[in-house]
């Protein structure tokens, strides 16, 4: 393998100095010293992480070859020049020569990740790189959801340890987050922190599935260890430690049920006083003394002990005036408007309310040393009010004659441009950082271009998505990654790029993607390299099988851009798996539907309103994902401990593809029986399903023995609603009337441990 290929970042400048190669170690012997000549936290840390590379690859170091750790001046217009290195590999040894006490530990991550013993040696041939990133910020969101809401401070740690294995800097972190309702009747909601002051802030995890390793199912209520046991300073401390600045997110306005039903006086109001549950009343004094108080306390016991100058206050995805479903679990089909309509509010149109609410937060934040106010960029383009122009208007040009600047509407959208202005009145230009988001793999479904963030004028980043959908079914997003990577690098302004994530090893392979192309664009090339680039790391002579099982797996879900001559989508896989034969999402409230939702049926009745194209790309999917799932088994014969680790792993969700189409299939076949009334119906049908439920079986087993603790709440309540439907098939087949079933209604057989898991 070339040496340059196991370092997750390509390098921007590097050159082969000939000579003979340098022997670091023999087996058992390590032939280094380390010196460091620079006493800085992250000089530590670079030196501890060497340490450990050197005595866990080749044993206790005591030799004479100096490995040097020191600072020094960057060469001149070197970009984001605090985070560059130089490594010089020669026959006096190495030395590591970091221009900013980041670059220092990002050189020593290159060397650790060169570090390998081959024919009992390690040797690096003699070399000098120089490198540096293209964008100052890099990192991920890491949502509150499933599975972060069972991490403990160790598994928190191996996020921060991962990213700085990717060179990576920040770790954006929601601490409070809601959605509509989903499971058990309640609605989604996660807070990561306990204030004595609101203790009815508080939410638990409740945990039901089927564990085959423990021959039991499960059924409890669960706390949120970071909310319980209070370790959000020991993790920023740790964050600092390793060069990672942590982000606070507390979502305002949209995502946002939990704080205005705990406390009632701050939610947004009907025009007849009463809350909404949803919101916030931007008029009430309340509002900003409980979120005032929120921040204040994050700030203070978190923030300030490590130097941490960044808060995130979301904004994104605000309902429309006319309310959403869902959010209220007392009566769960009413609409629920986020925009308050109380007698002080009523007459201000929302996107004042908005724009009104996101400088109130802004403007306290920055009192408190807050330097960077991270806020979403899908609101500011979102058409809030009929006859928008009646009010932009007047208030644009009021603008534009108090500040005297002219270009205040200039090539922006009127929305943006009165946002702009405000932050301007208020002295916030300067703070805002624009969050610019999109998740599509398809070009031409962008909602904004480079041109649109270099016109806002504000400080920006991206964020795309790094699959994010763990406990459901596996996503690529490398492709997207791309896409934002490219609009970063042209847009004028943007400095960072900020992934929305989940954290599940599963996304690896985009989470490096990321990493590569937001360290040198130009030198990652595209999706293509960085696939070959990342199976020959990881499964060494295997590398070729690796990237064809990776384009396999890409095909089982993939969103597709075609469309017929009459202006018809074709079904594509995403639609297929994701969303039709997946149960996740139908595990939320919808209008006109039932709840909880008719699952399986509603599926089946979409599959059999055009059942050839569906069962077509139901075989289409299950071939490939098999086929997928043989090529990773060989990729699993790597030596590289790393790489069978992941090929293991990803030869499970090519698994769960194949899984979920044969359920479908065999479901499909089970119909057809009953249809045509045959004859041995009743005992092909309970063959049938006992095979399903234990394939479903056998799935899970192996999601307990290869994910951690934190994903099988999650993951094994979807996987054992699968396997519970396929039992009480079997059971109903065994003693009832199979040509009563109804394949678009199984609710009637449904078994008591199945309605319970929905």
């Amino acid at each position: 393998m070339n040496i340059l290929d196991r370092i997750i970042t390509p390098p921007k400048q590097v050159g082969f100095l000939g000579g003979d190669d340098v022997v670091l170690a023999t087996a058992g012997r390590c032939l280094c010293r380390l010196e460091r000549n620079c006493d800085s936290e992250l000089a530590l840390t670079a030196e501890s992480k060497l340490r450990q590379a050197l005595s866990d690859t080749a044993g206790p170091i005591e030799g004479s070859l100096p490995i040097v750790l020191e600072l020094g001046a960057a060469p001149e217009g070197m970009p984001n020049a605090d985070q560059g290195y130089r490594l010089t590999i020669g026959t006096d040894g190495v030395r590591i020569t970091g221009f900013g006490d980041r670059g220092l530990l990002y050189g020593a991550v290159t060397l650790c990740q060169m570090l390998e013993m081959q024919g009992g040696k390690i040797t690096l041939p003699q070399l000098e790189r120089t490198d540096w990133p293209d964008l100052e910020k890099r990192g991920h969101f890491i949502e509150s959801r499933y599975g972060t809401n069972l991490m403990e401070l160790e598994d928190w740690k191996s996020i921060i340890d991962d990213l700085v294995e990717k060179k990576q800097n920040i770790m954006s972190m929601s601490l409070y987050g809601c959605w509509g309702m989903q499971y058990d009747g309640e609605v989604c909601e996660y807070v990561y922190f306990s204030l004595s002051k609101y203790p009815k802030l508080k939410t638990t995890v409740n945990t039901k599935y089927y564990s085959v390793k423990n021959r039991c199912w499960t059924d409890k209520r669960e706390a949120t260890p970071i909310a319980e046991q209070d370790f959000l300073l020991e993790l920023c401390k740790y964050a600092k430690q390793n060069g990672v600045e942590l982000v606070p997110l507390i979502n305002s306005y949209g995502h946002n049920t939990l704080i205005p039903r705990m406390y009632p006086e701050v939610s947004a109001k009907f025009p007849d006083g009463s809350p909404t549950y949803n919101g916030y009343c931007t008029s009430s004094d309340a509002t900003y003394e409980l979120l005032f108080d929120i921040y204040d306390a994050i700030i203070d016991r978190y923030l300030k002990p490590c130097g941490f100058e960044s808060f995130d206050i979301g904004m994104d995805e605000i309902d429309d005036q006319s309310g959403v479903i869902g959010v209220y679990p007392d009566d769960p089909f009413s609409a629920r408007p986020a925009f308050c309509e109380c007698e002080k509010c009523r007459d201000v149109p929302n996107y004042l309310k908005f724009v009104d609410h996101a400088v109130k937060l802004a403007s306290h934040l920055k009192q408190k040393g807050m330097k960077n106010v991270y806020v979403c960029n899908d609101m500011f383009f979102r058409s809030f009010d009929p006859k928008r122009d009646f009010y932009l208007t007047p208030i644009l040009d009021a603008q534009r004659a108090a500040s005297g600047d002219t270009s205040i509407t200039a090539a922006m959208d009127n929305h943006l441009a009165l946002f702009w202005g405000e932050l301007k009145k208020h002295g916030l230009q300067d703070t805002i950082v624009m969050n610019w988001w999109k998740y599509t793999d398809i070009r031409e479904r962008m909602s904004f271009t480079p041109e649109d963030i270099s016109s806002s004028r504000l400080r920006s980043i991206v964020k795309p998505m790094n699959g994010y959908y763990h406990w459901n079914v596996l996503r690529p997003a490398v492709i997207n990654s791309h896409i934002l990577a490219q609009v970063a690098s042209a847009a004028e302004g943007c400095t960072g790029y900020v992934s929305y994530s989940s954290w599940d090893r599963m996304f690896d392979r985009t989470n490096s993607a990321q990493a590569a192309f937001t360290w040198g664009l130009e030198q990652a090339r595209d999706p293509m390299c960085q696939l070959q680039s990342y199976c020959k790391r990881l499964f060494g002579e295997y590398w070729w099988q690796g990237v064809r099982a990776f384009e396999l797996l890409d095909l089982c879900n993939r969103e597709g851009n075609e469309v017929y001559e009459n202006g018809k989508k074709v079904l594509d896989s995403r639609m297929l798996t994701e969303r039709t034969l997946a149960y996740y999402l139908f595990s939320y409230i919808a209008k006109d539907k039932p709840y909880p939702r008719n699952f399986p049926g509603e599926s089946t009745q979409t599959i059999l309103q055009n059942r050839d194209e569906h069962q077509r790309l139901m075989l289409q999917v299950s071939a490939s994902a098999k086929q997928a799932s043989k090529l990773f088994s060989l990729c699993a014969q790597s030596p590289n401990p790393c790489g069978r680790y992941y090929a293991l792993r990803y030869q499970l969700e090519a698994d769960n593809f194949a899984v979920l189409c044969d359920d479908w299939l065999a479901l499909l076949t089970m119909h057809d029986m009953c249809t045509i009334r045959q004859a041995d119906a009743a005992s092909e049908i309970k063959l049938l399903a006992a095979e399903r439920k234990n394939a479903r079986l056998q799935l899970m087993e192996r999601i307990e023995t290869l994910k951690e603790h934190y994903l099988h709440s999650s993951h094994l309540r979807n996987q054992s609603i699968f396997m519970q439907l396929f039992a009480d098939i079997e059971n109903y087949a065994a003693g009832g009337d199979v040509f009563a079933l109804d394949f678009c209604d199984l609710r009637p057989i449904a078994s008591a441990r199945l309605n319970n898991l929905r």
